[in-house]
């Protein structure tokens, strides 16, 4: 999957802080969806910071369905 340098969800930088857990294309839809709920530097704290709903690992380092569990619940106003 090529990702333009100019997206609308600004994925410029996020390929060198993901660990191997999910695909670039699963990346790319990881962090459009943060993005529709935090800022750039929001959005990456949140995927670099241990998180409680992942066991306090980081979402970079989580498959794609356990991390898109967490935003889902997000998403629908479950902020737990």
């Amino acid at each position: 999957m090529n990702i333009p340098k100019n997206d609308r969800c600004g994925l410029g930088h996020w390929s060198l802080q993901w660990g191997i857990m999910m695909t670039q294309s699963e990346r790319a839809l990881v962090w459009c969806e943060l993005r529709e709920l935090y800022t750039r530097e929001e959005a990456d704290r949140w995927l670099n910071l241990p998180h409680p709903q992942l066991d306090g690992r980081k979402a970079s380092d989580c498959t794609f369905k356990e991390v898109m569990a967490v935003i889902d619940r997000m998403s629908s106003g479950a902020f737990l």
